[in-house]
């Protein structure tokens, strides 16, 4: 039997006891939606693990209810049997809170990524596949394939990576697998629709700069 390409990530979820997750400077829809939706995920079927968000969203997709945590305040107790993950971050210097992931005593480190592997000694385990069309989707995939309980808040969180990250399902990376995961998520019945509208919103000062742009097109001839 072929072993599953996530195996030695769940193995080391299961096996620790405190996870921190990490995004990537300048966050986008792809490393949130896998941050959250994944740490959420895992206090879902672990509830007596606990796990650490680390970053900041930086005020974008602000409609939505990310978790947060003060790394100043917490405890060295929770490094004991520790677990860092980082998500959609092929160079670990974009790592958001890069000193912390380094000099922090993680017993372990592991990535999960869309982007061609980079060749970085500090991860003990990877799951790097370019075939995704976003990080979010491969942890929709692993969600799916192993059948993982979710709720309406983790898949609103992976579909808005999935969402951000392909374009709208318009990207070449966009694959039957996608859907696939898109479908799963859609089951729990989170509402994509409040999701695109707020996705499509606009600022009063973008509205005046495509106006701007529009009344003073030109056409060389």
């Amino acid at each position: 039997m072929a072993i599953k390409p996530y195996t030695k990530i769940i193995e080391n979820i299961e096996k620790h006891s405190n996870i921190f997750i990490f995004h990537h400077i300048r966050p986008d829809g792809d490393c949130l939606g896998a941050q959250q939706g994944l740490g959420f995920a895992i206090l879902k079927r672990f509830p007596k693990k606990r796990v650490f968000f680390v970053g900041d969203n930086e005020n974008i997709f602000s409609f939505l209810n990310f978790h947060f945590d003060n790394v100043n305040l917490i405890k060295d107790v929770f490094f004991e049997n520790s677990l860092a993950i980082t998500v959609d971050t092929a160079d670990i210097k974009r790592i958001q809170n890069l000193d912390f992931f380094l000099n922090s005593n993680f017993k372990t480190r592991v990535k999960i990524d869309h982007h061609p592997d980079i060749l970085e000694s500090i991860y003990n385990e990877k799951w790097i596949d370019p075939t995704f069309s976003a990080t979010s989707e491969m942890i929709g995939f692993l969600l799916k394939e192993e059948n993982w309980e979710i709720d309406e808040e983790i898949s609103q969180f992976i579909y808005l990576g999935i969402l951000t990250d392909s374009g709208r399902f318009s990207f070449s990376s966009t694959s039957s697998r996608t859907f696939a995961v898109a479908s799963f998520l859609l089951k729990a019945n989170f509402n994509f629709t409040k999701l695109n509208w707020f996705l499509s919103k606009k600022s009063e000062e973008e509205v005046a700069f495509y106006a701007y742009v529009l009344a003073n097109y030109k056409k060389k001839k």
